[in-house]
């Protein structure tokens, strides 16, 4: 039976950084904080697909890389399939048993590959880290990616810098997959391309969403969010507190 309990809840979420030198604090000066995240929270059902929105600078990359657990949380819970991973550091939450369940696209796909990797080591990396797969198992499921998305096998031997734009960002879409994640978040996938590569990717989205898989999509407000969300979560400007 399938379980009816959300995906992912998230309350009361905050991440704030500190402003100036420590020095100065301990000379009896209030510290100041930029309040990146400030009181944050929403609930994702299983399946479901919810975009969070907002300008840019308002703290919508922050959010990402918190509950993807790549950030450690000042305050707040994060309950992923009823289990607290807001408390888990960074650092410990890579070598946890929900990090494949929890995967990134994120927004420049050339910053986020690794330029010593091929498109097929770059994909094949979070199976032999998260999954210990190897040989023809590997292989099976890097070339069973790569066609989801669309990617030529021929184009699986190339380096990030022998790839386009649009090429690059189906390598980064289908290395987040490859591990077959519960929750997927796409951190404004589309910002860095043209118009037409843009379609092209949304149209993968929309294919990835009929697959029953949670999404988090990320963008500005624009036409293309509707194009890639469900539910929109608004998000507001940050700003720094005393």
């Amino acid at each position: 039976m399938r379980s009816t309990r959300p995906l992912l809840v998230v309350d009361g979420l905050r991440k704030l950084y500190p402003i100036g030198k420590q020095r100065i604090w301990r000379r009896g000066v209030a510290p100041s904080f930029l309040h990146a995240v400030d009181d944050v929270g929403f609930t994702i059902g299983r399946g479901e697909t919810v975009g969070l929105v907002g300008e840019s600078g308002c703290g919508k990359s922050t959010i990402v890389r918190l509950i993807a657990r790549l950030l450690d949380v000042t305050d707040g819970s994060i309950l992923f399939d009823g289990a607290e991973i807001g408390k888990v550091s960074a650092r410990r939450f890579g070598l946890a048993p929900q990090r494949a369940n929890i995967q990134v696209v994120f927004q420049d796909a050339a910053d986020s590959l690794n330029p010593r990797f091929t498109a097929f080591r770059a994909i094949a990396d979070p199976l032999l880290r998260l999954q210990r797969l190897s040989g023809p198992a590997l292989r099976s499921r890097v070339e069973e990616v790569a066609r989801l998305t669309g990617l030529p096998l021929e184009l699986l031997s190339r380096f990030p810098h022998q790839l386009s734009g649009g090429q690059k960002a189906r390598v980064g879409i289908a290395r987040a997959i490859a591990v077959e994640p519960q929750l997927l978040i796409l951190d404004e996938p589309t910002s860095a391309l043209d118009v037409s590569v843009q379609v092209l990717i949304l149209r993968l989205l929309q294919d990835l969403k009929a697959a029953t898989r949670s999404l988090v999509p990320v963008c500005q407000p624009r036409p293309q969010c509707r194009a890639a969300s469900v539910r929109p979560h608004p998000r507001h400007v940050s700003r720094p507190y005393r």
